[in-house]
């Protein structure tokens, strides 16, 4: 039985519509524009309900158990970027580097490499044809696309060697390894030895085939606790404390009080809401004192918006 056959079989959708799914998925998403924070525009392709559909079948059945390197904190349950921040709270030194088109970064053959790597553990038996489907149901024109559900998963398992090579190059140095996403931080105590882990880490990249990925030259960034440290929007202050930082703490208490006047509307009370959902999972502290001073009243109005 072939996988689309099994998914048909336990779906009851038919087999040719699938067939057509699967020859036509790079037809079948809506493009639209984001503004990045850093600015310029990020290209999100989203995939067809029908598409999508297909994408979380295979992440649940085939790349649900892939294995993923502990040093990867993203895309992972019960993880935050909290959890990613606390991991390099003790260190004084920081290196801050980032990919350029990570997800586009990986390819077709990434992809289907991937599968091979794991047909022995996975619960679906497939053969090359399969992996064929797979491959390009979960990419678009070749490569991983930003907006399916598929992509975070495929990336952390992609990203496995990746990350077990970076993570014996942090041993060797004395540092803390992590990557969220695009996003990798090397910490340490010892000062002089990052930019050595630089030079390993760019030697590395050079000689990597798949996936091909090439660091943004721009993010790249040395830093101590001698000024503000943030690591994946939190910040990491003196004392090793994590927060989201005062010039946010500020707008939020503004928006609070926008509120509680009757003259905050309605894109920045959902704003609001968003925040303080943020603050409970990354700085539960600031989210009690909030309460404290504004009452649980007000807070709950909002949640309720």
């Amino acid at each position: 039985m072939s996988i689309l056959e099994r998914i048909s079989a336990e779906s009851s959708i038919p087999l040719a519509f699938l067939s057509l799914v699967a020859r036509t998925s790079d037809h079948r998403y809506k493009i639209y524009n984001l503004p990045k924070v850093s600015g310029g525009q990020r290209v999100i392709q989203h995939p067809a309900r029908e598409v999508k559909f297909l994408q979380r079948w295979i992440v649940s059945h085939i790349f649900s158990h892939a294995p993923v390197h502990p040093s990867a904190t993203a895309y992972r349950p019960g993880t935050s970027v909290r959890n990613n921040a606390v991991l390099h709270a003790h260190g004084r030194f920081f290196l801050k580097l980032d990919f350029e088109d990570f997800f586009p970064s990986i390819r077709v053959a990434d992809v289907k490499a991937l599968l091979v790597q794991v047909s022995s553990i996975v619960p679906v038996s497939m053969t090359e044809a399969d992996m064929d489907i797979v491959a390009k149901l979960v990419t678009r024109y070749g490569q991983l696309p930003i907006g399916a559900p598929s992509s975070p998963s495929i990336s952390n398992a992609v990203m496995y060697q990746f990350d077990d090579a970076m993570s014996h190059l942090a041993q060797q140095f004395t540092c803390i390894y992590s990557r969220y996403a695009d996003d990798i931080v090397f910490s340490t105590n010892s000062p002089y030895v990052l930019g050595n882990v630089l030079s390993e880490v760019r030697k590395y990249l050079s000689v990597q085939t798949s996936p091909g990925l090439r660091l943004n030259a721009a993010k790249t960034v040395f830093n101590s606790k001698k000024r503000r440290v943030r690591i994946t929007g939190l910040v990491i202050d003196c004392v090793n404390e994590i927060s989201v930082g005062r010039k946010t703490k500020r707008k939020i208490k503004a928006l609070i009080h926008q509120f509680m006047v009757a003259s905050l509307d309605v894109q920045n009370t959902f704003d609001l809401k968003g925040y303080l959902a943020y603050l409970n999972s990354v700085e539960p502290k600031f989210m009690d004192a909030l309460k404290k001073k504004y009452g649980n009243e007000v807070l709950d109005a909002i949640s309720r918006v």
